[in-house]
């Protein structure tokens, strides 16, 4: 059985690291994985590219579409998805039993692109990462639900041209037409709900899977080794709290920078210190922030990242909207509690006030109260313990044998339906 994912990158980005992740964890349980990108940096035989002059082309498809868009979106991410590679002729394409599409924007796959792949009538599992698949092209569409139905006139865009119609619709009619050869995996019960609601995945099947993640890497280890590690001084007096500036920075609409600043303006300067990684303007956040801050930069090395959340005593996640990041999963599997926003699939990942805390995103002081509880629980109970409690109920909850054997169980049921 020849498995096939398809995404952008194989390292930059939530998506890529959930892909990755589930292409290595196949290939590690006896499965024929490859994985089909057009960004490789990872030194895997089984992760592949496309062509050189779909690569430049690709280049030249996403200044196209930067300029087209240019001035008309309103706030966060949208992809029209306009230009693209056809790729139905590609090697691992045409060898491939089944094909996982993860993300493919910024110009990986054009709308007719992804109809070409479905006309082949191979089956095609839909992994969501984001709302993008069932929308007319805004990757969360935060309180609107046109998509329910069709989208058109999108809140997020200024254009006289209704792109968001136009992408709606085409989608509508290839996953429609080809609807019988798909299936539709989401790592969260929240996105899952939002594609049973869809118009454009409607008779299609879908199955709640999450990401797996690599206990023997995020797992536990000694946090004062951790801290020496990063070169965080030992003081048994401080609270760490650590939080990402993920891919676009301070300037991510859905990041939820301002419930971060807001809230941290509030903490006490002597009795906390911040931990920053990620894209982040050391100048800008040294004048943003009162208490001691240590920028570590992007971290791309999970043996880097493991230390990190080991080093921490809370990771804080403010984001608005997420669908299932790995941030959290990373953290919890190595036993430090999370307090984030209670939005999206992050429920799916924290259970409220056992190892974490889920603040209301229309509570101004939500972080704020989530780190109170947690340090009030380091106060009341023994750190170690709380650390390891949550370890093995990530350990548990979170075991890559299960999920591989979920994926190992719906590829069975979609051969033999």
């Amino acid at each position: 059985m020849n498995i096939l994912h398809i995404n952008y990158s194989d390292h930059e980005g939530g998506a890529a690291i959930a892909a990755y992740r589930l292409h290595i964890a196949m290939c590690n349980h006896g499965m024929n994985s490859s994985l089909l990108v057009i960004d490789k940096k990872r030194q895997d035989k089984q992760v592949y590219s496309i062509t050189k002059r779909q690569k430049f082309f690709n280049k030249i498809f996403q200044r196209l579409t930067a300029k087209l868009l240019k001035g008309k979106i309103k706030y966060g991410a949208f992809s029209i998805n306009l230009f693209g590679a056809d790729i139905t002729n590609n090697p691992l394409v045409k060898k491939a039993d089944i094909i996982y599409l993860h993300w493919i924007n910024k110009d990986f796959l054009s709308l007719n692109d992804l109809r070409k792949l479905l006309q082949l009538q191979k089956p095609v599992i839909f992994y969501m990462h984001d709302m993008w698949s069932i929308t007319g092209g805004c990757h969360h569409s935060l309180n609107c639900k046109k998509y329910e139905t069709q989208c058109q006139k999108c809140p997020l865009l200024s254009s006289h041209i209704d792109l968001a119609k136009i992408v709606f619709n085409k989608k509508y009619k290839s996953i429609q037409n080809y609807s019988q050869h798909i299936h539709v995996i989401s790592p969260s019960n929240w996105l899952g709900n939002l594609v049973q609601n869809s118009n454009i995945f409607k008779n299609v099947k879908i199955t709640i899977i999450h990401n797996v993640i690599n206990h023997d890497i995020f797992k536990l280890v000694d946090p004062e080794a951790a801290r020496s590690f990063l070169n965080i001084p030992n003081d048994p007096t401080k609270i760490r709290l650590t939080f990402g500036a993920a891919t676009g920075g301070t300037n991510n609409p859905y990041k939820g920078w301002n419930n971060i600043v807001e809230s941290l303006k509030l903490l006490d300067e002597n009795k906390y210190e911040i931990i920053i990684f990620g894209e982040s303007d050391e100048e800008t956040l040294s004048k943003t922030f009162k208490q001691r801050i240590y920028f570590l930069g992007p971290l791309t090395d999970e043996y880097t990242l493991s230390c990190l959340y080991n080093a921490t005593d809370i990771l804080l996640v403010p984001s608005i909207a997420e669908n299932y990041p790995n941030i959290i999963l990373e953290s919890l599997s190595c036993g430090t509690p999370v307090v984030a926003m209670n939005v999206g699939g992050i429920p799916d990942l924290i259970d409220h006030k056992i190892n974490g805390y889920l603040c209301n995103p229309m509570e101004n002081n939500g972080l704020i109260e989530g780190i109170y509880y947690i340090e009030q629980l380091y106060n009341d109970s023994d750190r170690s313990n709380i650390k390891e409690s949550i370890y093995n109920s990530s350990l548990k909850k979170f075991s890559t044998s299960q999920i591989i054997e979920q994926h190992k169980k719906l590829i069975k049921y979609i051969f033999h339906r």
